[in-house]
């Protein structure tokens, strides 16, 4: 008997006729279960058309030569019945197009595990967690700060950085080549839809430099246009409570319907809504933390370390003496009784001048205000630290914003 109220899907294979009963599924579904068919093609068709989110897995053997042994093997069809599931299997065979997607069961533990995962990885899709999505998009478009770092090589002036304008280049994280100058406003883009009460975004000191200052004039621009007052600040991390001399250019913008609480006259032609940003904490000097743990030189490294003279700020003097060249500019010294310098992503950009060795990674991260058991996911202390803001210099900026903006309104 067919009752096609009563069954989601039937059809014929083999000379029988197979359905699934709607019931029992719609049921199990309501229970919040998965709810596995194993079907022929027609059916799983069938089921997609009335269920669109449904999950197609076409299961095959590794070759035809395979899944006839494997009939064979059973035992328990005849030859007649083999044949003709051999001829039903190169039919679906030519609708295997239709499925998500394809396992090749060659090994069943393996094939049992891959079918988990993407069954797993179906429950992920967007349109299973619609409240989610609704809860988090409220929570984003109420956010009192957005803070970001729009990618800033090539706007340091390490390097004939304009001829990197306009180019492609490549993360050292693996993603894909795009054009870095202009993620900058991308970010101004983002700020623009979520509408933050505050928007704070970083970047290096060149962008205040040269050629680099039309990019300044458009991200005041694109601020203005997407409803902020924009002001920005120069500031030094060894003035913030950080260990390292580290000046990067903030712009602190805040939204033109709250800035105008707080409008003050700059100058004779500005009006910006005011706000501190002076900072005078006590130097913290390498010698506070300085651990002399890290790896130690080898080669040309060990070399150059034993030509250095006390007041040498890198090694670029010894590396003159050895070879009377230029070179070496970027390996500057930690002296434990100064701040050091900017911690570079490069692992010899700070080298204590006491001790033949790196710097080691409690070092690294005191240098950066990282906490000490931060957990870098396997990548390089010192590329992320010497990548990123120092969370005690942002926290600054922020404690600044709450107590002279956001607790005000």
């Amino acid at each position: 008997m067919r009752d096609e109220q009563k069954l989601i899907e039937y059809a014929q294979y083999v000379n029988h006729y197979y359905g699934t009963p709607k019931e029992y599924v719609e049921q199990k579904m309501a229970e919040g279960k998965d709810v596995i068919l194993e079907i022929e093609i027609q059916g799983a068709l069938k089921v997609k058309k009335r269920f669109p989110d449904a999950l197609l897995l076409f299961v095959t053997p590794p070759s035809a030569e395979e899944l006839r042994k494997r009939l064979v093997g059973r035992g328990t069809e005849t030859l007649e019945v083999i044949n003709a599931r051999l001829a039903r299997a190169a039919e679906e065979a030519s609708g295997m197009e239709a499925y998500d997607y394809l396992l090749v069961n060659d090994d069943l533990d393996r094939c049992v595990e891959e079918m988990h995962n993407l069954i797993q990885l179906q429950h992920r899709k967007t349109c299973y967690h619609l409240d989610f999505l609704s809860r988090m998009r409220e929570e984003l478009y109420h956010l009192d700060i957005l803070d970001g770092s729009p990618p800033c090589s090539t706007f340091s002036m390490s390097g004939l950085r304009e001829d990197a304008w306009g180019k492609e280049k490549k993360f050292r994280e693996g993603q894909s080549a795009q054009v870095l100058d202009t993620l900058f406003f991308d970010f101004i883009a983002l700020a623009r839809v979520l509408q933050p009460k505050v928007v704070v975004a970083e970047n290096v000191k060149g962008l205040l430099m040269g050629s680099a200052i039309d990019y300044v004039r458009r991200i005041y621009k694109d601020f203005d246009n997407a409803g902020y007052y924009c002001q920005h600040f120069l500031l030094d991390a060894s003035k913030m409570g950080v260990p390292q001399k580290r000046e990067r250019i903030f712009f602190i913008c805040i939204r033109h319907d709250l800035g105008i609480n707080f409008l003050k006259v700059s100058n004779l032609f500005n009006v910006e809504p005011y706000i501190n940003m002076e900072f005078n904490e006590d130097p913290i000097v390498y010698g506070a933390f300085a651990d002399y743990k890290g790896r130690a030189y080898e080669g040309r490294m060990r070399e150059l370390f034993e030509l250095r003279e006390q007041g040498d700020i890198a090694l670029s003097e010894a590396y003159k003496k050895l070879t009377g060249k230029r070179g070496f500019f970027n390996q500057q010294f930690c002296y434990e009784d100064r701040v050091c310098y900017t911690l570079s992503a490069h692992l010899d950009s700070l080298i204590p001048f006491k001790q033949p060795v790196y710097l080691s990674t409690s070092e690294v991260c005191n240098i950066s205000t990282f906490p000490q058991d931060y957990n870098f996911c396997g990548l390089s202390p010192h590329y992320i630290c010497g990548m990123s803001v120092p969370p005690v210099m942002m926290a600054q900026i922020a404690t600044r914003i709450y107590e002279q903006w956001l607790s005000k309104l």
